[in-house]
């Protein structure tokens, strides 16, 4: 059986102040820290979301009219900064506001786009459509671009 409704009466009236645990950590609500656990009882964020079956953790599925999936970025007062937009023929990411996108691995800025489209490596503030900037030493086996005809 189901439970589709809570009303006042099913729950005591210090339960606001309780954590609520649903089917042994399936769904799991820290009350103290504002926090949702999904298949964790020890939520880390807002919403922290472990995956015992799989490494599929979330699903977003695309509406029924055309497939377009979406998950959008909002600023604290709502307003929409960036989207992961997607269906069957394209997989946008969208800055939405004037705004770079900023590549990193471990740690470090790699590769950024500024929102006037200019595309740098290396550098933070590229002036060029592409600029690649490297500032390691120059040993004879360093390239830092390489293009190779089939």
């Amino acid at each position: 059986m189901a439970l589709t409704k809570i009303s006042t009466g099913m729950l005591k009236q210090d339960a606001a102040s309780s954590d609520l645990n649903i089917d042994a950590g399936t769904l799991y609500l820290d009350v103290s820290n504002n926090r949702v656990g999904i298949a964790n009882t020890n939520p880390g964020t807002p919403l922290d979301v472990q995956s015992n079956s799989s490494a599929e953790g979330i699903r977003v599925r695309g509406r029924s009219s055309d497939s377009i999936g979406q998950i959008t970025l909002t600023n604290n007062s709502g307003t929409a900064r960036s989207q992961l937009q997607w269906n069957d023929n394209f997989f946008n990411i969208k800055a939405l506001a004037a705004i770079p996108m900023i590549f990193y691995t471990t740690g470090t800025e790699r590769m950024r786009i500024q929102s006037n489209g200019n595309v740098g490596i290396g550098t933070g503030s590229p002036d060029a459509k592409f600029e690649v900037e490297w500032t390691g030493t120059h040993n004879s086996s360093d390239s830092i671009a390489r293009i190779t005809a089939p």
